[in-house]
């Protein structure tokens, strides 16, 4: 169907979010108004906490074939996500397209990975998470939330027909209103997000991984790389000198056998995978 060149957010879109706030039924409330500006295939909520696998909210449209999908993800792929990396990296609130925040290097990390995935070059991340719709574009608005978590709101088109520079920038336009919403919502309505049971990340336990060769400092290092800080931002973040990271860089590599960023991802993928078993 053809969509809008320049769409912007009417008063009663706006007027619509404000209105979900305490709603019994506010993600479907909320997708609903979302429909009015940018009409999707799919729309899917998720709940990132510190040190916990992300949760699904709420899911729309998407069909039940697609569920083996969203299980995979939730159970492994988000790993590799750069949703959960950034929101790892404490990422901005705002509105961003996938291919905004792809982290450098993304294609040496996905590559290496010793979980299943389909590696399909039309994705913009690279691969497929078996199961997933392929092919679709995704509009994210991401929300930090008072108490350390994240919501992901997620609105998915299928890319033969993509977002338009018009709705990207209505999205972006309203998006204050939006993250108000959700934190409002959020303030009165907390189960909503806190029924949501947390596994544990699978990540949560970094303090073991390489803790037989490696110091402290280097383990704090290899957190942060693997977070995806570059070796700029681990210096201004721990509070010593680009010199001393490279040096710390150099070191870790040396102990754990490895000689790149993938190959530390890699091996630490390897480490997750053998503890979980999947």
């Amino acid at each position: 169907m053809p969509m809008p060149d320049n769409p912007a957010p009417s008063t009663g879109a706006v007027t619509g979010f404000i209105e979900t706030i305490g709603s019994s039924s506010f993600f479907h409330d909320f997708g609903d108004v979302v429909a009015r500006i940018a009409p999707y295939d799919g729309l899917l909520f998720f709940l990132y906490r510190p040190d916990a696998a992300p949760v699904l909210l709420s899911n729309s449209r998407l069909a039940d074939k697609f569920q083996q999908g969203l299980d995979n993800y939730l159970d492994h792929t988000y790993l590799l996500n750069p949703v959960y990396q950034g929101f790892k990296a404490a990422i901005p609130s705002g509105v961003y397209l996938m291919k905004e925040i792809l982290p450098d290097g993304y294609g040496e990390l996905i590559s290496a990975v010793e979980f299943e995935i389909e590696i399909d070059v039309k994705e913009t991340i690279g691969y497929l998470t078996p199961g997933w719709p392929a092919h679709m574009e995704e509009l994210m608005h991401l929300i930090n939330l008072p108490d350390g978590s994240m919501v992901e709101v997620t609105v998915l088109r299928q890319r033969d027909l993509g977002f338009s520079p018009g709705e990207h920038a209505a999205m972006k336009q309203v998006f204050p209103v939006v993250s108000s919403v959700f934190h409002k919502h959020w303030e009165l309505m907390n189960q909503d997000f806190s029924a949501h049971e947390s596994r544990p990340s699978l990540d949560s336990s970094f303090n073991e991984f390489g803790a037989e060769v490696l110091t402290g400092r280097e383990k704090e290092v290899v957190k942060l790389v693997l977070t995806g800080h570059s070796s700029q931002s681990i210096s201004l973040r721990l509070g010593i000198s680009l010199p001393t990271i490279k040096t710390h860089r150099r070191n870790i590599y040396t102990k754990l056998k490895i000689g790149s960023q993938a190959e530390l991802f890699s091996l630490f993928i390897g480490f997750l995978t053998s503890r979980t078993g999947f």
